[in-house]
């Protein structure tokens, strides 16, 4: 079966370090706070390439290409979203901004747990 997945042409898979993905979320968040978004609230290909790929290649010599940005950004959304989700839909759920992590009490847990 790898074979076969080879012979179409996919590449190996990259790992985003703990680095890069620190260093990708600040470019991202220096090039929104530098309006560098179109009208729609989106950053083009030349944009991630030079302001946010090009930074992750100076500082941690990082290979990154715009397709691992993109593949790396819908990790990042899917992850955002199931976030929001749980603290959405989940009540007696909520988040402690000192200790980044999230809150409820005892029952609410072993409720969530058993499930």
């Amino acid at each position: 079966m790898g074979d076969s997945q080879d012979a179409k042409g996919k590449g190996q898979y990259h790992i985003w370090s703990g680095p890069e993905n620190r260093l990708l979320l600040r470019s991202l968040m220096d090039a929104i706070n530098n309006g560098f978004r179109d009208a729609s609230g989106k950053f083009n290909k030349l944009t991630i390439e030079t302001r946010v790929l090009s930074v992750l290649r100076q500082q941690l010599g990082s290979k990154k290409t715009y397709g691992h940005y993109k593949n790396r950004m819908k990790i990042l959304k899917t992850r955002y979203h199931n976030l929001t989700d749980f603290l959405r839909c989940n009540s007696g759920f909520g988040w402690d901004s000192e200790t980044n992590k999230f809150t409820a009490d005892d029952e609410v847990w072993k409720v969530y747990l058993k499930v």
